[in-house]
């Protein structure tokens, strides 16, 4: 569900970027030595940061639970049913296992630099790959992988004005750095490979870049399944491509690669005696739907479920008035856009909906819950790159049509 000038433009502009591609690679290569450069400054001190140690950054304790996991899996035993994803007990069970770790603070560095440094600074290629395919400009690459490279910076700025900046910037700086022991980095990282590959394959539709689109998404689930919705949308911009089959191979995959989650919770719950786990749900989730070991807090209780209203209860009423409000919002948005197409008409709908949509499926879960309020910078993290992301397509877009006004004004 495309419009022909729109691929008419993006094609134009992939003509243009492959003439460019050498420099605009290494423009990309540029910027990820950007943000190498930050996060080692980080590091070292700069800028200063409370809860602050070398290495070790303000954490919260989420920690100590994931390297328990790793220690498991390091041991390949299937002993304790843990409430949290196993991708990033996974990299620490490696960590684990080749430096016969015992505590955290062994395997700290190893951490910092699996997420800080390799899916940081990969993550800035993958935003100005994402931006410039889906613009077909690479202005629009640099300006999104510019503004990700130098995020955490950025952060820090922003958070200047505010009367508790110190304790805003402690954790959440070096949580957009991804330099803390916690999954956002690698999930986010294979949430925008795995866009990357669907984009690529609108513009190529071979089923590898499918099924490698759809792995990717598994992966991503295996660090945080709170990032579910992007898989959701992931299966619209294919259903929007007329491909029913596709879409449902994509679904397979998905599965196929989240197994192994499965099956840890299916046979740790069964040893450790919890039947009412359900095994393809982490035990704990921030979405407001629905805690397996748990269940009756999270369905009954209308603070923790954003989907009952019960008379009396402020906190669900409160929360309903925002949470509307973005509904709203994008919903407007679209029909805005459908009514006098800006983007679409320069990129087409699918692509339109990827870079419109993949902020608010970044953190859609979290959003269905209350919680989401009492922490809204800790839960809005996972949805940064895609905002630069956006960021970067939107004003390349504006650019191009003040240029082209100019242009129709002088003739």
């Amino acid at each position: 569900m495309t419009f022909p000038t729109a691929n008419i433009l993006v094609q134009e502009g992939n003509k243009t970027s492959k003439g460019s591609g050498r420099s605009f690679s290494l423009g990309l290569v540029a910027l990820v030595l950007v943000r190498w450069i930050v996060v080692i400054m980080m590091i070292k001190g700069f800028p200063a940061l409370e809860s602050h140690d070398g290495f070790y950054f303000h954490h919260g304790g989420d920690q100590d639970y994931y390297f328990e996991y790793g220690e498991v899996l390091a041991q390949g035993s299937f002993d304790r049913y843990f409430a949290v994803n196993l991708g990033q007990p996974a990299l620490m069970a490696i960590a684990i296992r080749i430096f016969n770790a015992t505590t955290f603070t062994e395997i700290l560095p190893t951490i910092v630099a699996i997420n800080g440094f390799l899916f940081g600074g990969l993550s800035v290629i993958l935003v100005g790959r994402l931006s410039e395919r889906l613009s077909g400009s690479c202005r629009a690459g640099y300006i999104a992988a510019g503004l990700w490279a130098l995020m955490p910076w950025i952060m820090w700025i922003g958070f200047l004005p505010h009367p508790n900046r110190l304790w805003l910037q402690s954790p959440y700086v070096p949580g957009v750095a991804w330099l803390q022991g916690i999954p956002d980095g690698p999930a986010v990282f294979f949430a925008l490979l795995a866009l990357h590959m669907l984009v690529v394959w609108i513009d190529v539709p071979r089923p590898s870049w499918l099924v490698a689109s759809g792995a990717a998404l598994g992966v991503m689930l295996l660090f945080r399944f709170q990032l579910v919705f992007i898989v959701a949308l992931a299966i619209l911009v294919v259903i929007l491509e007329r491909r029913m089959r596709a879409s449902i191979g994509l679904v397979v995959i998905v599965a196929l690669a989240y197994l192994p989650q499965v099956i840890y919770n299916r046979v740790s719950s069964t040893l450790a005696g919890i039947s009412n786990v359900i095994a393809w749900l982490p035990g704990y989730l921030y979405s407001g739907f629905i805690d397996p070991v748990s269940n009756e807090i999270y369905w009954r209780n209308p603070e923790f479920n954003i989907l009952l209203f019960v008379p009396g209860h402020t906190e669900v009423q409160w929360f309903s008035t925002p949470a509307l409000w973005i509904v709203c919002a994008v919903i407007i948005a679209f029909a805005v856009e459908r009514r006098m197409p800006v983007i679409t008409s320069r990129v087409g709908w699918s692509r339109a909906i990827v870079a419109l949509a993949a902020p608010w499926a970044a953190i859609g879960m979290p959003m269905l819950s209350p919680i989401f309020l009492e922490n809204v910078f800790r839960f809005s993290l996972p949805a940064i790159p895609f905002l630069a992301l956006l960021a970067g397509l939107c004003v390349d877009v504006l650019w191009g049509n003040v240029r082209r006004m100019r242009t129709e004004g002088s003739a």
